[in-house]
């Protein structure tokens, strides 16, 4: 198959779609995490607030080294009575071909009071049971909220996952092709943009 213009960033956010649903699903059998319409009942701190477009706070300036020529951004915000999720997409390429470039996706879950003391923990620890599930080793991340951790997947890119108080983050750089070969490095830079869109989310 042929792929043309910004034919790699439609596939690229295809794969990482991939394992949207897996923070509500991949809970062990005696806690298994909330629904997206089911509360928790623990109220906790709430330091981070919903924003319209996410997109708007995303810098992907550590990709720029390798990807200088971004593509397109793609916000989305999908309300729950527990949490809103908000995301954006952002293709990225180095200018040199269809294939040499990929996705660029942060994804937040933001809780409300009545779930910030577990929603977050739930939904970071069903991620960490997923990669254990699937024999993916995992990789402690320092400086990126109350807890963090990333790994990759062959096929399906690389991931950054954290909590902090009402907040859950989930992003990933997808490519077509083995990530494995360069996995360090953008998983530090992607880190990096994780830390720096989590201080404007805060109330």
């Amino acid at each position: 198959m042929l792929l043309v213009g910004g034919g790699i960033g439609l596939v690229v956010l295809a794969l990482l779609c991939v394992t949207v649903t897996i923070v509500v699903t991949a809970g062990g059998d005696e806690d298994p995490p909330p629904k997206a319409d089911q509360a928790t009942g623990r109220p906790g701190a709430v330091t981070y607030k919903v924003v319209p477009d996410l997109c708007v706070l995303i810098d992907t300036a550590p990709f720029k080294q390798v990807y200088p020529v971004e593509q397109e951004r793609r916000p989305t915000t999908l309300p729950g009575q527990s949490f809103t999720s908000v995301s954006c997409d952002v293709g990225v390429s180095s200018g040199k071909g269809d294939f040499d470039g990929g996705t660029v996706r942060v994804q937040v879950d933001i809780f409300g009071a009545d779930s910030a003391a577990d929603g977050p923990r739930r939904s970071f620890d069903g991620q960490q049971k997923y990669a254990r599930d699937k024999g993916v080793p995992t990789t402690d991340v320092a400086g990126l909220g109350q807890a963090a951790f990333s790994y990759t997947e062959k096929s399906l890119g690389l991931y950054v996952i954290a909590r902090d108080d009402n907040l859950w983050l989930r992003a990933n750089f997808g490519v077509l092709g083995d990530v494995t070969a360069k996995a360090e490095d953008l998983i530090a830079r992607l880190v990096k943009v994780c830390q720096d869109v989590l201080p404007k989310l805060k109330t």
